[in-house]
């Protein structure tokens, strides 16, 4: 069974060889560790863009600072409308900037900062901004771009899996991308007609995503939501995520695809409401001790999901042994491991993935055959 096919199986919640192995390119060290840790069935899951995004009458660009002592850089990014202007600034890695001003120059407008960015202030900052940021949105034309996928899905072959991604539901995305999570909750309350008719806004543009999506030639749409209790709490994440999940899911499902997605968060008192959603897997699961959702309440809950578990960051920074055990008993509460796949899906400390990673790929080795016996 190639390491796809184990995937796509457990995916479609079949029984498996073995527990797949899962981690996000981005997150792996290239180089002789990396390969013999795919030799021992690490995996790739890729979720990449199927589409192309133009916001018209928009006027983007960035200034950059560079400030070399604190080894950071500042893109301040400008969106202009006939509406008025917005700004967001992004403190992004020293290295990952433009490093001169003749580069800060060439900066692409269209880009988004990238891996590793924090974001400092965002564009959405006051009831004044609504016109600004509605306009923004509605004049947001996407279009498929499948060579995104072919391209990505070739290179990969069967070393893994190429998923369409949506990015984030609208109000993921308000949290995320435009208001922060305190403004969020502060517009929520203060403006709500304002608030939920930008929403309403968002949602019709996330379905046009949608459906290109859903035409795509990816066997598997992943949204990339970042859920958390903390900031998403049980009373929102029913007012308006469910009902975007529950409206999206048989637009995908129809064309025969997979759906999930990226919940890595504080999900305890999330769990009761993620067992109603559509979602075929969930992606990014992290129990304890960094987590608060113990991964056996998890698949007991969510009986009709396949489970991708992120190995907590924390334990890393255990001793060897500890990681071990740790490792055993994860094993041994998913027996026999069916809906089960696991994963990296977060950062973790990179002096720690030698030893980490040696050690679950050598317990999946020995003990991760389907059905599991420990």
């Amino acid at each position: 069974m190639t390491k796809r096919e184990r995937l796509l199986r457990v995916l479609n919640r079949k029984e498996p060889d073995r527990i797949p192995w899962l981690i996000y390119p981005l997150l792996t060290i290239f180089g002789e560790a990396e390969l013999r840790y795919r030799n021992m069935g690490l995996s790739y899951y890729v979720p990449r863009p199927v589409h192309h995004l133009v916001r018209e009458n928009v006027d983007i660009w960035d200034k950059v600072s560079i400030n070399e002592k604190d080894q950071v850089s500042i893109i301040q990014r400008h969106y202009a409308t006939p509406k008025g202007e917005i700004i967001g600034k992004y403190k992004i890695p020293y290295e990952a900037a433009p490093q001169t001003l003749e580069e800060a120059g060439l900066w692409h407008p269209s880009c988004i900062p990238g891996e590793g960015t924090w974001t400092v202030e965002y564009p959405f900052r006051s009831v004044d901004d609504y016109p600004v940021l509605e306009f923004i949105i509605e004049n947001s034309i996407y279009t498929p771009d499948y060579d995104k996928y072919y391209t990505n899905n070739t290179f990969l072959g069967d070393e893994g899996i190429v998923m369409a991604g949506l990015g984030k539901s609208p109000f993921q995305a308000i949290i995320y991308d435009w208001m922060g999570h305190e403004t969020c909750f502060f517009e929520v309350h203060d403006h709500p007609d304002k608030f939920n008719r930008l929403y309403d806004i968002m949602y019709e543009k996330q379905l046009e995503l949608c459906k290109i999506a859903a035409e795509s030639p990816a066997d598997i749409v992943w949204e990339g939501e970042n859920v958390t209790e903390v900031l998403t709490a049980p009373k929102y994440f029913e007012q308006y995520c469910m009902p975007f999940y529950k409206k999206i899911a048989p637009i995908i499902h129809e064309k025969g695809k997979l759906y999930g997605a990226h919940l890595d968060g504080q999900l305890l008192h999330l769990k009761d409401l993620i067992a109603k959603t559509p979602f075929d897997f969930i992606d990014a699961v992290t129990p304890p001790p960094l987590g608060n959702l113990p991964i056996e309440e998890a698949r007991a809950s969510w009986t009709d999901k396949t489970i991708i578990c992120n190995f907590p960051e924390n334990v890393y920074h255990w001793k060897n042994d500890d990681i071990k055990k740790y490792m055993i008993e994860l094993l041994k509460k998913v027996a026999p491991g069916n809906n089960f796949i696991l994963s990296t899906t977060e950062n973790y400390p990179s002096d720690r993935w030698v030893d980490t990673f040696d050690i679950i790929g050598e317990i999946l080795d020995k003990c991760g055959s389907y059905p599991v016996k420990l």
